[in-house]
């Protein structure tokens, strides 16, 4: 009877906060072209002052009593000024909306087995906190998901560290050869491995 998903502010929290997916979805694609060249300046500007945005609209939202919308608010309105950025602070070419019929059937004619492999990856990685969200009343969930935060905070860091740096120095090292590839490779990985162990 006290579980999360019976709270009557659950439903309009979930489909506010999906609204972030829509945002992200509106990138610009100079934010991978700025992944692939390494140009970590300006991502790392980008992230830090998103944050700073996230964190102030979070505080004043609380401070006039807006309670758990408070979170939700902060993270939209960050989402909203990373969208922003990556169109006007990151170089590149300046995205417009095109119909193209044959990127079209590629997407769906090679995107449905990407559809359910995503729904079955997200079942795995977030079924646990679905679940015990029917089951726990809402100050045991919050204790469950800042133990499962704090637990993954350091898988989730050399995650990002990968994707944002790792995998696109990796591909300028492999133009230098496979060789040379292989020791970065190897580099790369001791370094994981050693904050890994001393994180956990």
């Amino acid at each position: 009877e006290n579980s999360v998903l019976r709270h009557p502010d659950t439903p309009a929290l979930v489909a506010v906060t999906g609204l972030q997916l829509i945002l992200s979805g509106l990138q610009s694609s100079n934010l991978w072209m700025a992944q692939r060249q390494l140009l970590l300046g300006r991502l790392t500007i980008l992230n830090i002052v998103g944050s700073l945005v996230s964190i102030i609209v979070t505080i004043l939202s609380a401070s006039l009593g807006l309670g758990v919308w408070s979170f939700v608010l902060g993270l939209l309105i960050s989402q909203v000024f990373n969208t922003v950025g990556t169109h006007v602070f990151l170089p590149g070419i300046r995205n417009s909306w095109q119909w193209d019929r044959t990127v079209f059937r590629e997407i769906f004619g090679f995107g449905k087995w990407l559809v359910p492999a995503s729904m079955a990856g997200f079942f795995l990685n977030q079924g646990d906190k679905f679940f015990f969200s029917a089951w726990m009343d809402a100050e045991t969930y919050s204790v469950y998901i800042i133990a499962v935060t704090w637990a993954m905070a350091a898988t989730i860091l050399v995650r990002r560290a990968m994707n944002s740096v790792g995998f696109s120095a990796l591909s300028e090292v492999l133009r230098e050869g496979r060789e040379a590839a292989t020791k970065f490779y190897h580099r790369i990985r001791l370094y994981i491995d050693v904050i890994a162990v001393a994180l956990f």
